[in-house]
């Protein structure tokens, strides 16, 4: 199961995130990190309007590269973190974003409430 893609927020997700198939939870920590200096369009539904879902998307992966942004590159970028319980890929997570990486809202409390089901 993913819990964050790096496709996720318009492709700014600095991590990859998933329960491995090997056991455990692994993170891929991005190389890079695009830092965005202008607005993104408003965000659209893909099951209310899958065409305009489809031009915003195209728009925006046009704006990378081009003058809306630059690569930085963070400490630990390009790292491999292998967890063996969801809480301890939550904490690490926590602290790849107090470094700056970008993690999709939602994915640390969703490895918290898997870490308190587990502990139940």
């Amino acid at each position: 199961m993913s819990y964050a893609r790096f496709s996720d927020d318009d492709w700014t997700s600095d991590v990859y995130v998933f329960a491995d198939v090997g056991g455990g939870w692994t993170t891929f920590a991005a190389s890079q990190h695009w830092d965005w200096e202008s607005e993104l369009p408003e965000p659209v539904e893909m099951t209310e309007d899958p065409d305009a879902w489809t031009e915003r998307t195209n728009r925006v992966l046009a704006w990378f590269g081009m003058e809306n942004g630059h690569w930085v590159v963070l400490p630990e970028a390009d790292d491999y973190y292998h967890h063996d319980t969801p809480g301890e890929c939550a904490d690490n997570l926590e602290r790849l974003q107090s470094l700056g990486f970008h993690v999709p809202a939602g994915v640390v409390e969703a490895l918290r409430a898997e870490q308190q089901e587990m502990n139940r």
